[in-house]
């Protein structure tokens, strides 16, 4: 059966990437939580999905107030603030560090996806960032529930061949595919583009990945046979089209990430049944 992975955690009535929004993901039925992990100027892992403190968000129709109406919290810092260049004291209350955001997901596997990129101020190529992720998670007694995952290559790369053999998710993006990917999703993939994902899910495997982690612009059943033959899982994200979800749970996909859990965990239980 389908796992329900939210994304950011249950941000419908919730601030996205807060312990709340983990615990209401844990409330409404997700099997896991999808999150994003960054550090602070004194080393600490806090759970925020850009470089700069903002307010959050939530999905169109929530009952929560307008994100930039909200107070930075007991953090001194404004929004803006690049969280790399802060203490940990100094950011808003509600954003959690990856203690918490696990201590808010206990029942449930959990992503963490790694936000330091280059480009960014917070990049560092020494790969102290994912020796401490990996370090903090272990510590935490999470690394059997945990997959990591990243879009940077040498990140994802580092932590799949760290000594605690960490389980790691490839993430793959429809625009490494070129245009042909863009303009036909699932069934309608062009044969040259399913070739490709085909040959992508091999190296995974043979890289020693445990899943691949696709836009959903690129799912269809040939990758998921193809996946499931390697020995891959495939989590897709974001799907939060409901004849989306259907079509992978009925092409027997592993786990859809999504902003609308209810809609997905009604879908998977309603085809289990």
């Amino acid at each position: 059966m389908a796992s329900v992975i939210a994304h950011r955690g249950h941000h419908i009535t919730e601030r996205e990437n807060t312990t709340t929004a983990f615990a209401a993901a844990v409330a409404v039925g997700a099997d896991g939580v999808e999150l994003d992990v960054r550090r602070t100027a004194d080393g600490a892992l806090v759970i925020h999905h850009d470089p700069t403190v903002s307010a959050g968000s939530v999905s169109p129709g929530s009952v929560s107030p307008d994100p930039g109406s909200v107070s930075p919290g007991a953090g001194d810092q404004p929004r803006g603030a690049v969280i790399v260049e802060c203490r940990a004291d100094q950011l808003p209350s509600w954003m959690p560090t990856l203690a918490e955001a696990l201590a808010a997901c206990e029942g449930l596997r959990v992503n963490v996806e790694l936000k330091e990129l280059p480009g960014e101020v917070a990049y560092d190529p020494s790969g102290a960032f994912e020796d401490a992720v990996v370090a903090e998670v272990d510590r935490l007694g999470w690394l059997d529930r945990v997959w990591f995952s990243s879009f940077w290559p040498l990140s994802i790369e580092r932590i799949r061949a760290h000594p605690l053999a960490p389980r790691t998710g490839l993430l793959l993006h429809v625009d490494a595919f070129g245009d042909a990917a863009a303009r036909g999703a699932g069934e309608s993939m062009p044969p040259g583009v399913v070739q490709q994902l085909l040959d992508v899910a091999e190296s995974a495997a043979q890289a020693g990945h445990q899943a691949l982690h696709p836009q959903h612009d690129l799912v269809g059943p040939e990758l998921i046979d193809r996946a499931h033959e390697l020995g891959l899982e495939v989590h897709a994200w974001t799907v939060n089209d409901v004849a989306t979800m259907k079509r992978f749970v009925e092409w027997g996909i592993d786990g859809v990430m999504t902003d609308d859990v209810v809609a997905a965990r009604t879908i998977v239980d309603s085809r289990a049944r």
